[in-house]
């Protein structure tokens, strides 16, 4: 809950600021949102997580099951999609390097969400690292976020 709050908190600043595009904060934005609501709606267990946990599952146990996956969606999604802005500078020196970093992110980020989704779905070769891969997920969409706010930190001081 509270790192929805301060990814919320993180569009807002970067929306006051004139360095980001509208879209990519609203992605931002929608991310820390889609983090409140995810926290609020309590997932099922599947693949063993927590231990003792079945693989598979029958289906949702109830309304709050189902919306936290629906509600998870603009993270997993949106903060790849605002990994594209390429507002970081020139492909030179250390703009070009953010650029490098924005877009090895989004790629890392987007393929180890897909190998999560595989993992939760039952796919046999990617099951056993579901949580991994979303752990790798959310970890690296979130360290691409600080360079953003780092840098419009810098710029304003």
């Amino acid at each position: 809950m509270l790192t929805g709050a301060l990814c919320a908190a993180s569009a807002v600043g970067l929306w006051r600021t004139a360095h980001r595009p509208a879209v990519a904060t609203v992605l931002i934005g929608a991310a820390g949102l889609g983090l409140e609501g995810s926290g609020v709606c309590v997932t099922d267990p599947v693949s063993g997580y927590s231990p003792g946990t079945p693989d598979a599952r029958a289906g949702y146990s109830g309304t709050t099951a189902a919306l936290h996956d629906a509600i998870a969606v603009p993270i997993f999604l949106g903060l790849p999609a605002g990994h594209g802005d390429r507002r970081h500078g020139t492909r030179g020196g250390p703009a070009g390097a953010c650029v490098r970093w924005s877009s090895g992110a989004a790629l890392v980020t987007a393929a180890t969400f897909a190998g999560a989704g595989a993992g939760f779905a039952q796919h046999p070769t990617f099951v056993r690292l579901g949580g991994l891969y979303q752990r790798v997920c959310v970890s690296i969409a979130f360290a691409w976020l600080t360079t953003p706010l780092l840098r419009t930190r810098r710029a304003a001081s």
